[in-house]
């Protein structure tokens, strides 16, 4: 077996596995107990820090 035809029967696995990260990853930084954490860094430009 070939790389090529290894690749092929490994394509839509790979596809749902790199979906499901995404949507962890993006649950996780959207949880309500991270609200602080995110509310502290988007200000994070805003600071005057001279």
């Amino acid at each position: 077996m070939d790389w090529l035809a290894l690749l092929g029967y490994l394509h839509a696995p790979l596809s749902v596995l790199m979906l499901a990260i995404f949507c962890a990853i993006v649950a996780w930084t959207y949880a309500p107990r991270r609200r602080k954490d995110m509310d502290d860094s988007a200000r994070i430009p805003m600071r005057d820090d001279r």
